[in-house]
C-alpha cells in the first residue's frame, strides 16, 4: 500500500489552497470532505487523490491535517480518533496530526494524540481562497507550535512543503499571534474601507478613493517592512503637529462623524503611533503632550458607526 505524504480533513478555502500548495512542491495528497462532490472537484483541481472515508483517510497518510473551521474542530478530531487505524494495524496510523486554526492550540488534537500522533499547529499567514491561491503560500510565513517537539517538527515540516517559511510561537500564546495576524491583515481592509469611505465624502471618486486608500497603505507597508515602525511612521501624530490633529477632529464633528468608526480608529492608532514615536526619541516630550492633549479632546458617541458606502450619511 501507497500512502500519502498528507491527507487532509475539509475541502474548503483553506484545504484546497494547501492541497494545491503541497502537490505543487511534489508532496502526494489524499484529500477528504463530508461533501462528496466538493472533495472530488476540489481534488481534480489540485491534483490529490480523494479518500472516501475518515478511515480511508487516516490509513492512507503518513500525516493528517485538519483544515476545518475552528468550532468545527474539537468535534471532527474525535472523529477521526475513531476512525483511526486500531491495534494491529499501528503501522498505518499517521505519525502527526495538525491543524490550521490559528487561535486555537495544538492541545485542541488530544484526542489524536492520544492515539500517538504528533499533534501541531500550522497556520499560513496569507489569506487563502482555495486552489487557485495555492501559489501565494509560496515565500509566506506559517506559524508553528506543537504539544511536544514532535509535534513542532511536523508542523514546520508541513510548512516547508508546501512552501511556506515557519515561525516558531508559544503554543499556549497563539491566539496573540492569531490578533496580530488579524490586525495586520482584515482589520487593515476595514481601515483602508473607513479611509476610502472618507476620501469618498470629501468628493473622490468611489473607484479612485479605494485605490488611493489601497496605494497609501502599500506604500505604509513597505516602508514598515523596510524601515521599521518609528522611521516609516508618518502623519500629525507622529510629528507632534497638534493643529492639524484639530482640523480633523472639527471636520468630523461637522460631518457628524465625531463617533464614527473612523475617528475612533484614528485616535487610538494616532495616540499609539505618537507613544511609539516618543518612546524612540522621535517625538519630543513636549509634542508628544500636545498630541495626547488634542486627541483627549474628541469625544465620541457611545456607538461607532462606520460610514455607508460613498461616504454619505443616512
Amino acid at each position: 500500500m501507497t500512502r500519502a505524504a498528507w491527507g487532509i480533513v475539509g475541502a474548503g478555502r483553506a484545504g484546497g489552497a494547501l492541497a494545491g500548495a503541497l502537490v505543487r512542491g511534489g508532496a502526494t495528497v489524499l484529500l477528504w470532505d463530508r461533501d462528496p462532490a466538493v472533495a472530488k472537484r476540489v481534488a481534480r483541481a489540485a491534483g490529490a487523490e480523494r479518500a472516501g472515508s475518515l478511515a480511508e483517510l487516516a490509513r492512507g497518510a503518513r500525516g493528517i491535517v485538519l483544515a476545518v473551521s475552528d468550532d468545527a474542530l474539537p468535534a471532527v478530531a474525535r472523529a477521526l480518533a475513531r476512525a483511526w487505524p486500531q491495534a494491529g494495524d499501528e503501522r498505518f496510523a499517521p505519525r502527526a496530526a495538525l491543524h490550521l486554526a490559528g487561535a486555537l492550540p495544538s492541545t485542541v488534537l488530544q484526542p489524536l494524540a492520544a492515539r500517538g500522533a504528533a499533534a501541531g499547529v500550522c497556520q499560513p499567514a496569507v489569506a487563502l481562497h482555495g486552489v487557485s491561491s495555492a501559489g501565494t503560500m509560496a515565500g509566506a510565513f506559517a506559524t508553528v507550535s506543537g504539544t511536544d517537539p514532535a509535534g513542532r517538527r511536523a508542523a514546520g515540516s508541513l510548512a516547508r512543503a508546501a512552501g511556506l517559511r515557519p515561525v516558531a510561537v508559544d503554543d499556549a500564546l497563539r491566539p496573540l499571534a492569531h490578533l496580530g495576524m488579524v490586525l495586520a491583515a482584515g482589520d487593515t481592509v476595514a481601515l483602508l474601507a473607513e479611509a476610502a469611505a472618507l476620501l469618498e465624502r470629501a468628493g473622490v471618486p468611489a473607484r479612485i478613493a479605494r485605490a488611493m486608500a489601497a496605494g497609501l497603505g502599500e506604500g505604509s507597508a513597505r516602508a514598515f517592512a523596510a524601515r521599521g515602525a518609528v522611521r516609516a511612521l508618518t502623519g500629525p501624530a507622529a510629528r507632534g503637529d497638534a493643529r492639524t490633529l484639530g482640523r480633523h477632529r472639527a471636520a468630523l464633528v461637522a460631518a457628524g462623524l465625531a463617533g464614527s468608526a473612523a475617528a475612533d480608529a484614528h485616535r487610538a492608532l494616532a495616540r499609539a503611533g505618537a507613544a511609539r514615536a516618543a518612546r524612540a526619541g522621535a517625538l519630543s516630550p513636549a509634542a508628544h503632550a500636545r498630541v495626547r492633549a488634542a486627541l483627549d479632546g474628541w469625544t465620541g458617541s457611545p456607538r461607532s458607526r462606520t460610514l455607508p458606502r460613498g461616504g454619505r450619511r443616512p
